[in-house]
């Protein structure tokens, strides 16, 4: 049978799941692969079955959004600080107006966030800044603790996560670069006052920056991780 280097086979898939599933995707590999620590060869056919098995359970657990029919609207207000696009499939996080920094509601449009923790040790890479472990903390309930029977995850879901910069541009107007004041897309409900770029979680090429998009202008921009920009959450979409 033919056989593939342990450790090619892991480093290969490490790299290839990361680039598909974000930030935090190497946490996720390295479980699916812990079982290939012994030995020296897995079967191509073994290899390719784990990968099938965790894009399997990937989508199971993100593709649980249904939006209503796109007419007579793409966006639909859910009423619970949602927002559902019937283009994407994607829900968003509405975000509000708090008239200044307030942490502790992660809604506040006015907060920034690090993408990474520059105050640790170099090379200020990872992803453990206020991003994740501020933000997406808060809405994924990962503060408190309870029995698993009940939750405080936002609008009850509890996969929110920092979006692609492809999905962050599926939600710029139509209009840029000549839009006014937003360049968000035209009908999406709640505060579209961002001062500053966006987040997402796609990683530059040196990994040392991110990619973001500015609202106020449409545009694609990138920054060092350790920056403070603003963050706006989103859920749902298959791994393809």
């Amino acid at each position: 049978m033919l056989g593939v280097a342990r450790s090619k086979v892991k480093q290969f898939a490490l790299g290839a799941l990361a680039a598909a599933l974000g930030a935090g995707s190497y946490v996720i590999a390295a479980v699916v692969f812990s079982d290939f620590q012994s030995g020296t060869t897995i079967s191509a056919s073994e290899m390719n079955a784990k990968l099938n098995a965790l894009k399997d359970a990937v989508n199971a657990a993100t593709a649980s959004v249904v939006c209503p029919p796109s007419s007579p609207a793409r966006f639909t207000d859910n009423g619970d600080g949602t927002v559902c696009d019937s283009l994407t499939g994607l829900m968003w996080e509405k975000k509000e107006t708090c008239g200044g920094l307030n942490f502790s509601n992660p809604h506040c449009i006015e907060n920034a966030y690090q993408w990474t923790d520059d105050t640790l040790t170099p090379p200020f890479t990872a992803p453990d800044g206020t991003l994740y472990t501020s933000f997406l903390r808060k809405l994924n309930d990962l503060e408190s603790s309870h029995s698993g029977l009940t939750s405080a995850c936002f609008a009850g879901h509890c996969d929110w996560r920092i979006p692609s910069i492809g999905e962050l541009r599926s939600i710029v107007g139509a209009s840029v670069p000549n839009c006014t004041g937003t360049c968000i897309a035209a009908g999406f409900p709640g505060s579209l006052a961002e001062t500053t770029s966006t987040w997402s979680s796609s990683s530059r090429e040196s990994l040392l920056e991110a990619y973001s998009l500015e609202f106020p202008t449409g545009l694609l921009t990138w920054d060092l991780k350790g920056t403070s920009l603003h963050a706006r959450a989103v859920r749902g979409g298959p791994m393809r």
